[in-house]
């Protein structure tokens, strides 16, 4: 029987929120400084979380043939998951990808492309990135060394960061690197690397992991002291060209996933907090868009306080109330294909 972790379950349900505010952004630009730093969390903790589970799980496997279908388990879960949710959110996607503006084969390729190093419907590259991810870790797990693996998937990320946080500073690294890959490095596989990587190495040292202690707690502290550091350091010197790669990640994530293992919770919802959490994450990107036309139809920008706080309470409604349905009208024999939505 697979192991469950409520702790885990309940993250993703506030790293999902997270991700809303990231997106949303009700606060405004005034407490930029605290909440990027904060909400940037959410993608590492998410890869993590994922990781950690498939490799406690192939960790358990007896044969390297069982290994290999717990891994294409996650796959196939993972692409059906995406493929799903790609057509519900197909006509939007369109609208506001323009795909086929230029004609149907350049916008058939555009969408092959963007299926594998971008996003098709908004977010969307989390799932492909996760997939892609956890595969190269697999097989460099069976081929190549942690070390080799940690500083390939390091450098990775690094460079994510270079281009991302610090690229206008790097501008002529930011320039070659958006020019040689097709769409952004950091929206990509290669930023899910390192967290795969994380994510596999608690799943294999989890019974050798140190129990809590108050030690942990202080490395948290000072590792988010360093990563707000790290955003002031970015605000002084106006080199953000986009916020999502902190190298101060690297610390924090590692500490409170170790945190998170530690904490013993068991509920009952389990369930219903990964369908909550699966759902937002897919559905609240396009929601947004939605929102966003009605609200400039009625002469009001969501980018302002207060209307940004009515955006985000709608949206989050909504999917709450999406998730609700999805957990509750699919264990109907004529509605269980909405399993595949969560």
């Amino acid at each position: 029987m697979t192991k469950t972790y409520s702790s885990l379950d309940v993250t993703k349900l506030v790293l999902s929120i997270f991700i809303v505010i990231l997106h949303v952004n009700p606060f405004g630009t005034q407490y930029s400084y605290i909440v990027y730093p904060t909400v940037r969390i959410a993608v590492p903790l998410f890869f993590m979380i994922s990781a950690f589970l498939l490799f406690t799980r192939i960790d358990s496997a007896t044969s390297l043939k069982q290994e290999r279908k717990f891994l294409f388990a996650f796959i196939k879960r993972n692409l059906i998951l995406y493929a799903v949710w790609f057509v519900i959110l197909l006509p939007l996607t369109l609208i506001y990808r323009h795909y086929f503006e230029e004609g149907f084969f350049l916008g058939l390729w555009k969408m092959i492309v963007s299926f594998f190093f971008g996003s098709t419907f908004s977010a969307s590259w989390f799932i492909v990135a996760l997939v892609i991810g956890t595969i190269i870790i697999y097989f460099a797990d069976k081929y190549i060394n942690n070390t080799i693996t940690l500083l390939i998937s390091g450098f990775l990320y690094v460079l994510c960061c270079l281009v991302s946080n610090y690229g206008e500073m790097f501008e002529s690294l930011t320039f070659y690197v958006s020019n040689v890959y097709p769409y952004e490095i950091f929206n990509s596989f290669p930023v899910a690397l390192i967290w795969v990587f994380f994510g596999k190495l608690f799943a294999q040292k989890y019974k050798d992991r140190k129990p809590f202690s108050y030690k942990k707690i202080i490395y948290l502290v000072l590792s988010t002291a360093l990563l707000f550091a790290e955003q002031m350091l970015i605000t002084r010197f106006d080199c953000c060209r986009y916020n999502d790669c902190y190298f101060m990640l690297v610390l924090v994530c590692p500490v409170i996933f170790s945190l998170l293992l530690d904490w013993n919770l068991n509920l009952n919802c389990g369930k219903l907090l990964r369908v909550f959490s699966t759902v937002t994450y897919c559905l609240h990107a396009s929601l947004r868009f939605v929102v966003k036309f009605a609200f400039e139809k009625c002469g009001y920008d969501i980018g302002v306080i207060p209307y940004s706080v009515y955006a985000f309470i709608i949206i989050l409604s909504v999917c709450a109330f999406a998730s609700y349905l999805i957990y509750s009208l699919h264990k109907y024999r004529c509605l269980k294909w909405l399993r595949y939505l969560a």
